[in-house]
């Protein structure tokens, strides 16, 4: 369980392969399944189901990465033009960082000689989802 930005209680998905199923409470059918994406947020209980609840919500634009501990996080050497640009939606205005790939595992270097213990490795394909 965690919270969520407005500090609402919900359960996060760390499965890669969750499953929703609506089921007919008359007939005790299977009426439809549905996959839930890892990182989804869900606002509903077992068996709490009513029409028009938001069952979960995910974002699909951004790869999601859980972590099962509590802790902070703090990033370092994150230097505009070096390691990440600035880029701008034409259409929205809305602007975000974004990791400059080529320099991500120069970045993942620098961030690990500064750690000398309690070190955490994250596989070398998440960096470049």
């Amino acid at each position: 369980n965690t919270t969520d930005e407005e500090g609402n209680d919900i359960e996060l998905v760390i499965s890669r392969s969750a499953e929703l199923r609506v089921i007919d409470p008359k007939q005790d059918v299977v009426i439809a399944t549905h996959n839930i994406p890892y990182g989804s947020s869900i606002y509903i209980k077992e068996g709490e189901v009513k029409k028009g609840d938001v069952i979960c919500d995910w974002d699909p634009y951004n790869a999601v990465i859980v972590s099962e501990i509590d802790g902070t996080t703090e990033f370092d050497y994150i230097e505009e033009g070096v390691t990440y640009r600035l880029e701008q939606d034409d259409l929205t205005g809305f602007k975000q960082k974004v990791i400059i790939e080529n320099n991500l595992l120069l970045l993942l270097l620098k961030v690990l000689k500064k750690m000398e213990k309690d070190l955490i490795v994250f596989p070398l394909e998440l960096m470049f989802l």
